[in-house]
């Protein structure tokens, strides 16, 4: 069955002072995808995510949200998004609990106490939740935030750099969590991060900014392009490369691997010639390159230099 669109944004341009800060933003999210959106310090992600949430409008286009276009007189749209734009802010005198309480009430959301307390426990703050906000470490405020973010069963959840301050167990449980929101739930998920690693753990398509264009718009799958590169482990890993290099293949030998570069012949061809000359094959692996490494590519070749992600 065809997802629904959720959000479209049409020639999306944003100018301060006649300098634009993101041009010709075109893209839509579908129900249950997670759109990495990807691209160096000042290439225009947080302010893509405050036009979608109305932070902010585009000087140029048009965001529809759920059928109902953004607008400073337009504020029903609102009810589908939960969002964490850059740092959740909180009440510090209040707990959490009382946080989130005060939020429901001023969005006018309905939730049963049951329905809260399985939020709170699905962001891992039940220990904490009746401490007050000013002892919460910037992990837990972002576990907070989350919360605060999900209550209402959002369409679309829009999270800028959410997982600052979470040690490695909590990014692993935000990361199940997301997942969990998308795939059994429905929900479309738009997320920026400088944590590479965790994009191409989540996400399953992406986005790549650079100076305020969209530079590529692709799926993560093909950002994970195998390389040409072999690494073999064999009975005889000398007599393996003299074997290959008769025919005329690229092999070197490194510590206890063979490593192959793959010119027009495939892998399967490497396999074959190597059992022919009844050498067994003990071990064989063909890396990937990583989302970073192809990010990496990508902005250099866009800015004909270095960048720091």
């Amino acid at each position: 069955m065809e997802r629904q669109t959720v959000l479209q944004l049409e020639q999306i341009t944003k100018k301060i002072k006649r300098k634009s800060i993101v041009s010709d933003i075109t893209f839509s999210l579908k129900q249950g995808e997670i759109l990495g959106l990807l691209g160096p310090n000042g290439s225009g992600k947080t302010t893509i995510m405050r036009q979608i949430v109305g932070l902010t409008f585009p000087t140029n286009g048009k965001i529809v949200v759920m059928n109902e276009q953004v607008s400073p007189t337009n504020r029903k749209y609102l009810k589908h998004i939960g969002a964490i734009i850059e740092n959740p802010e909180f009440y510090n005198y209040m707990t959490g609990y009382q946080n989130l309480m005060q939020f429901i009430r001023l969005s006018n959301y309905e939730i049963t106490t049951t329905e809260l307390d399985q939020l709170i426990e699905r962001v891992h703050l039940t220990d904490s939740i009746h401490n007050k906000v000013k002892t919460y470490s910037l992990g837990m405020r972002q576990r907070l935030g989350v919360a605060q973010a999900i209550l209402h069963k959002p369409t679309i959840l829009i999270l800028d750099e959410p997982t600052n301050g979470l040690d490695p167990q909590g990014v692993r449980e935000f990361r199940e969590l997301l997942k969990e929101l998308a795939f059994k739930e429905n929900v479309g998920i738009l997320i920026s991060s400088h944590l590479l690693h965790e994009i191409e753990q989540m996400c399953t398509r992406l986005l790549v900014l650079e100076k305020g264009v969209i530079i590529k718009d692709t799926s993560l799958d093909n950002m994970l392009v195998q390389t040409n590169i072999i690494k073999l482990k064999t009975s005889d890993n000398h007599s393996a490369k003299l074997s290959l290099e008769t025919l005329d293949y690229e092999a070197n030998l490194s510590g206890e691997q063979l490593i192959i570069t793959l010119k027009t012949a495939s892998l399967a061809e490497v396999i074959r010639t190597l059992v022919q000359d009844n050498i067994d094959i003990i071990a064989i692996e063909q890396p990937r390159e990583t989302l970073e490494d192809n990010f990496i590519k990508l902005t250099n070749h866009s800015q004909g230099g270095d960048v720091h992600v």
